[in-house]
């Protein structure tokens, strides 16, 4: 799934705002750096409203700050804006029935506020990533469609919010660990708690935290 056709609400000026950051930069150095078309650029540059992911490759590739990009809102300046992208894969991680991908490929990139990856426990992007969520199985932690942020390079097993594999099936559920096995929790009371053991639990591999999904920060 990807989020080529998001627009930016706000984007009146766009293009000033892109041709002030991009100084003497050609066009087509501009295009090859953010990787779109020259033709598309163009347009861009007569006042047609990027995508959001055009919008994120842009803004990198003349380091600015995206949001001042988008809006004209806050400093010009990338690294005082205080905003990191984080890459979105096409893995769609099941929150009811499950689904399966072979590998995941990157699709885009989501822009994150730096003080909320803070607020998170978190100090680098290194390891995180965006997937999509499906199913109603945990609302409304987690709605259906919502996407979900996962640290995985926290992949113990402990009480909290996991992206995990169960043989070929890809979940995220809250989990917690008993003496004789692990529990596999929903957040919607229509969902029966599950109880994996022996061999079983030992094939749960766990891809990575959950820290945040949607607008809603998932707590253990």
């Amino acid at each position: 799934m990807s989020d080529n056709h998001q627009q930016w609400d706000g984007t009146t000026n766009f293009d000033a705002r892109l041709r002030e950051a991009m100084g003497p930069m050609q066009q087509v150095v501009l295009a090859k750096r953010a990787d779109i078309t020259t033709s598309k650029l163009s347009r861009i540059l007569q006042g047609a409203e990027p995508s959001l992911q055009e919008a994120v490759r842009l803004a990198r590739a003349v380091k600015a700050d995206l949001i001042w990009l988008a809006t004209g809102r806050g400093s010009p300046n990338a690294a005082a804006g205080g905003f990191v992208t984080v890459p979105i894969y096409d893995v769609r991680l099941a929150a009811g029935v499950a689904s399966f991908a072979e590998a995941a490929e990157q699709i885009g990139e989501m822009p994150f506020d730096t003080g909320l990856l803070q607020d998170l426990g978190v100090t680098s992007t290194e390891g995180l990533a965006v997937f999509t969520a499906e199913g109603d199985s945990m609302s409304s932690t987690i709605r259906d469609g919502a996407r979900v942020l996962a640290n995985l390079k926290d992949t113990r097993l402990r009480d909290g919010i996991f992206a995990f594999r169960t043989g070929e099936d890809l979940r995220i559920k809250r989990l917690r660990r008993r003496v004789d096995g692990i529990e596999i929790l929903s957040d919607n009371e229509h969902y029966p708690a599950e109880l994996v053991t022996g061999d079983a639990a030992d094939e749960v591999t766990i891809i990575g935290r959950v820290l945040w999904a949607g607008s809603v920060m998932a707590r253990a």
